[in-house]
């Protein structure tokens, strides 16, 4: 399971990015045969969040689970503007499976109020595709 992963996750329902196809990396690095920790990079260029993320799961059989955890938020504006903001971003959650060579299953971020010092926003819950193979 250790070693480095290439993939894609794909937006499915979110106003701007709907099947906006995003590409990460994932790094794992320590895993003791059902759970496993690394680290993750987004493609910032194809709407990727900035920054070095950590990835926490388990595998079953043919089963993956992770939560994956960028270090800076990344939210769009209503008219396709990208604001960073100095905090975590919301945990996504990923489930799949392991298909021939490739992991591939679903993911989503839950919905919840996002606050900063000159924010306060409601933050919509989306969900998406995703895969990724050993490199």
């Amino acid at each position: 399971m250790q070693g480095t992963y290439k993939g894609t996750y794909t937006y499915h329902k979110h106003p701007r990015l709907m099947g906006q196809e995003t590409k990460f990396t994932i790094i794992i690095t320590d895993c003791d045969g059902t759970s496993f920790t690394g680290t993750v990079t987004d493609d910032v260029e194809n709407g990727g969040s900035r920054g070095e993320g950590t990835i926490k799961g388990s595998i079953k059989n043919d089963k993956i689970e992770f939560i994956k955890q960028m270090p800076i938020m990344t939210l769009g504006t209503k008219d396709g503007k990208r604001i960073e903001v100095a905090k975590k971003h919301r945990p996504v959650d990923y489930s799949g499976t392991f298909i021939g060579d490739t992991f591939e299953g679903d993911w989503k971020i839950k919905r919840g109020m996002i606050f900063n010092t000159f924010l306060i926003a409601f933050g919509i819950g989306t969900t998406g595709t995703w895969k990724m193979a050993k490199v």
